[in-house]
């Protein structure tokens, strides 16, 4: 499973980044700082999901969401964020999966786990 990166922190990327690199199936393709750079990474490399932190420095939330999302619309859009008082919103929009950065990790990659092994 192809994965984009879409986190501003430099650290919550590397957890993430190591994280899924223990599952085989699962490559980090990219990573983006903003919105915007994120949006052109998903237009370019069309990834099979995109983790995504809502709190990027250059967009507002559901902006950043639906930015992203229309550059790769074949691509599930994970939200990994501290921010869930939309969450029912984003899922409406299409969100695969909404994670809270302060839940476990392994439940962020457990998803990720169980969508490569169902190989969609």
């Amino acid at each position: 499973m192809r994965i984009l990166l879409v986190e501003d922190e430099v650290e919550v990327r590397a957890l993430l980044r190591v994280g899924l690199k223990i599952h085989t199936a699962l490559e980090v393709v990219g990573e983006a700082e903003t919105a915007a750079s994120g949006a052109a990474m998903a237009k370019r490399l069309q990834p099979q999901v995109i983790l995504l932190d809502l709190r990027l420095p250059d967009s507002a939330p559901r902006d950043t969401f639906a930015t992203v999302r229309a550059a790769a619309p074949g691509s599930r859009v994970v939200i990994y964020s501290a921010k869930e008082s939309s969450r029912r919103w984003y899922e409406q929009q299409g969100a695969a999966f909404f994670g809270k950065s302060t839940d476990q990790l392994a439940t962020l990659l457990d998803w990720c786990r169980r969508e490569a092994e169902r190989g969609d």
